[in-house]
């Protein structure tokens, strides 16, 4: 993950290639929370105590072996574990809290209050990122391509209007115009990430509509589609990327950087 994420926010734009049900859209989504910020760096207390208090058990971080939540102390702020072949030893909620801040879990804990703060914030990480109640809709949208669908729909499109007895055609943006604008205003008031993510952008005349017109002037000939550096582009590929060789990856391919994904989870 950490090395998908360094790779997206270098590049931008990524496909993620592989078989059918590697979880690459499930990692699609992860990336997307993950770049957004949706999943907390900060949790409280009370993220603690709803997490554990209907709890009988939770996984080491290693998730070979499973502890026992003896007693969630809110009053003392700890928490209790016990794993069959250790006795019980209790860990803190600041323990927690700051082990869930620096996703601490990721190196080999030095004794057993560590090792047990690190499994309660692996697990809280773990169950809000799976929920993914926390996503905003304006922050991330899932596209799924296909033969219709066509850079009118991506991109910008012409309306037709009724102002009075005249019909006025318009440009108007749609799902990535639509995004654009609202990075830009995104980017200049908080600086926080956008990600659009596309599901199976294969076929030959996918490429010829839309490869080569995202960001060209536009019709009306004063406006450009400017895509921020907090637009990020994630496409989803079941088969193996077709167009590496021709003229499509050459417009779009090379934009992008491929990962291969033989099981994401």
């Amino acid at each position: 993950m950490d090395n998908l994420l360094s790779l997206l926010k270098f590049k931008k734009q990524i496909i993620l290639q592989g078989p059918p049900g590697t979880g690459k859209t499930k990692l699609a989504k992860e990336l997307a929370i993950e770049i957004i910020g949706t999943n907390n760096l900060d949790i409280n207390e009370n993220d603690i105590i709803n997490t554990l208090k209907d709890l009988n058990k939770i996984s080491t971080v290693a998730g070979n072996v499973e502890y026992e939540v003896v007693k969630v102390d809110e009053v003392a702020k700890t928490v209790t574990l016990k794993k069959s072949t250790e006795t019980e030893a209790t860990t803190t909620f600041a323990k927690v809290i700051d082990f869930y801040k620096n996703k601490e879990w990721k190196t080999p804990a030095a004794n057993n209050d560590d090792r047990r703060a690190a499994a309660i914030a692996k697990y809280i990480f773990e169950n809000k990122k799976t929920s993914h109640q926390d996503v905003n809709e304006d922050q991330v949208k899932i596209i799924q391509f296909h033969p219709s669908y066509t850079y009118e729909d991506f991109v910008r499109g012409i309306v037709a209007e009724s102002n009075g007895e005249k019909i006025e055609y318009k440009n108007v943006n749609k799902t990535l115009g639509l995004f654009a604008e609202l990075a830009k205003k995104n980017w200049d008031d908080s600086k926080k990430d956008i990600v659009n993510i596309s599901k199976e952008k294969k076929l030959r005349e996918y490429f010829d509509l839309f490869a080569d017109k995202i960001g060209e002037q536009l019709a009306d000939g004063t406006t450009t589609l400017k895509l921020t550096n907090n637009v990020n582009l994630v496409d989803v590929e079941d088969d193996a990327f077709r167009y590496k060789g021709n003229e499509g990856w050459s417009l779009w391919g090379n934009r992008m950087l491929f990962k291969d994904i033989i099981q994401a989870f």
